[in-house]
């Protein structure tokens, strides 16, 4: 479909994000990337510029979910 493989997408988040839901690690992927939301995503993340920038817009979007659940996530 896009052409990269689904970790290129979650490049820096490091294994505990994923490898931390167990079996649904794939699965919750899928359905990410299945949504409209998801889909746009993964098609814009690619054009973020490499190093700070990208990494800056992982840190939102990790604030953004410890706030919502309170505990930190992709910390390996």
């Amino acid at each position: 479909m896009l052409g990269a493989p689904i970790s290129y997408f979650f490049e820096g988040l490091g294994h505990a994000s994923v490898d931390g839901m167990g079996d649904r690690g794939d699965e919750a992927i899928n359905d990410f990337l299945q949504t409209e939301e998801g889909a746009e995503l993964a098609r814009m993340f690619p054009l973020v510029p490499t190093g700070r920038l990208r990494q800056r817009v992982l840190e939102l979007v990790r604030s953004v979910v410890e706030t919502k659940a309170g505990s930190p996530i992709g910390e390996a």
